[in-house]
């Protein structure tokens, strides 16, 4: 059984999610252009979300993430940049591995999976 791998980052921005933004089943990695982010643990990441669409990758980006797609850096992060593994059981249990270990390493989930606590 070959090994996943993530596609190459592509920008999370319009023409970015229109050409490589993929319609089906995917896991989805989203990351700071530039710089990390700090977390409790005291150490930093460029990482800000992973999540994993079930029906189609390019909508849920587009209803998660509209607003950074319309205006890059609209979160306070600056341009975001995404990759993915299409595909469904396998590309979803590497993607639960992958923020179980986040979740170690940085004692904290990834800034954009973070619940609000109001």
């Amino acid at each position: 059984m070959r090994q996943l791998q993530f596609t190459s980052w592509y920008p999370l921005d319009r023409p970015g999610v229109d050409a490589h933004a993929p319609e089906g089943p995917a896991a989805v990695q989203i990351r700071v252009e530039e710089g990390l982010v700090d977390y409790p643990s005291g150490r930093s990441s460029a990482m800000v979300c992973y999540f994993y669409a079930s029906e189609n990758a390019r909508e849920t980006l587009e209803e998660l993430f509209g607003d950074e797609i319309d205006q890059p850096g609209a979160r306070g992060q600056g341009p975001l940049l995404f990759r993915f593994i299409e595909g469904r059981d396998r590309p979803l249990h590497h993607l639960k591995k992958l923020l179980y270990k986040f979740h170690t390493q940085f004692d904290a989930f990834p800034l954009f999976n973070q619940k609000d606590e109001d």
